[in-house]
């Protein structure tokens, strides 16, 4: 699952392109906008997992994990249930509604845990883990299409279409190098003490994870979309950087004091 996880993000990355960054910091988002970055991320979304699929065997056999590419086919419809809600999601960001994030979070978290831990307990080992990351993505892309009340029309615009490609991939460029590191990392830590030695590095990593989620991290939702509509006014804006960074500081120097 561990060696899985570091293949899907790319995936879910191209299937997005950034634009649903674009549609968060954009000035006004008309209707042929979302159109056209939903549909672009339709089209991407079957052809990367279609992808996904077909490459499956090959990465299992160049990593000598047979059992990854049966993995990777479990996990590879989640790669067009996030381009199917990512413009959704990124509706509900632009608006600020994070409780109605939050609550599709916790909802989708919690159904997920719930159909893992049964399956784990009944002995179908890393299945458990897949079977979560499905219906995880599943309820919350469900839940952000009822939040969001978006409907697609089929519109699409070429030029918008080309606007959103060019600031999208500065997106990317700053993801991929991420990526790349992780990457690296993973094939060192593979290479010297196998996948079982990532497995609980990856259990380690996502125990921090949790506790940067619960409190620098969860600055950067709301700053991003604040940060970009303050734009236009300087001063706002470095007021705003100002409380994000004094909020962040807290934040952590609370968590360093109880840890």
């Amino acid at each position: 699952m561990a060696l899985a996880m570091s293949f899907v993000p790319v995936v879910y990355l191209l299937s997005d392109l950034g634009f649903s960054t674009y549609v968060v910091q954009a000035e006004e988002v008309s209707p042929r906008l979302l159109s056209t970055a939903f549909w672009y991320a339709v089209a991407s979304g079957v052809v990367l997992c279609l992808a996904l699929v077909f490459t499956a065997p090959l990465i299992g056999t160049a990593l000598a994990a047979p059992d990854l590419a049966l993995v990777l086919f479990g996990m590879s419809p989640t790669v067009l249930l996030v381009a199917l809600s990512s413009v959704p999601i990124a509706i509900l960001r632009r608006r600020m509604a994070f409780r109605a994030l939050a609550l599709q979070s916790f909802v989708a978290g919690f159904i997920g845990q719930a159909a893992a831990i049964v399956l784990a307990l009944t002995g179908f080992g890393v299945w458990a883990l897949v079977v979560q990351l499905v219906l995880n993505q599943l309820v919350v892309t469900a839940l952000s299409w009822t939040f969001s009340r978006y409907r697609p029309s089929w519109a699409f615009s070429r030029r918008q279409f080309i606007e959103m490609v060019r600031f999208g991939s500065s997106v990317i460029g700053v993801e991929l190098v991420a990526l790349g590191r992780f990457w690296a990392e993973t094939a060192i830590v593979t290479a010297v003490i196998g996948v079982t030695g990532l497995g609980y590095l990856n259990i380690a990593q996502r125990l921090v994870q949790t506790t940067q989620d619960l409190s620098a991290a969860a600055v950067l939702p709301v700053s991003t979309v604040v940060f970009a509509q303050l734009r236009a006014a300087p001063d706002r804006l470095g007021n705003a950087y100002r409380r994000a960074t004094e909020s962040t500081v807290k934040a952590l120097s609370l968590r360093h004091v109880k840890s």
